[in-house]
């Protein structure tokens, strides 16, 4: 598969499927954490630590989907 690969989603808002950068991993952490504390998903039950999440999400290939702002 050949990324990034953009769309458009059903309400035409452009979108973008990629790699996760550097840089997106503390946001994409603290939306995980948001969930984890909701208990809604996920098999942990505390917030994780950055190195925790590192070894839990980046471990292997990881993936973001961005909004692209027209």
């Amino acid at each position: 598969m050949d990324l990034p690969i953009y769309r458009q989603t059903k309400s035409i808002i452009t979108v973008c499927l990629d790699v996760i950068q550097p840089q997106e991993a503390e946001t994409v952490r603290t939306l995980l954490n948001e969930v984890v504390q909701e208990g809604w998903s996920y098999p942990q039950s505390e917030p994780l630590t950055a190195a925790a999440f590192e070894g839990y999400w980046l471990k292997g290939d990881a993936f973001v989907v961005r909004r692209i702002e027209p």
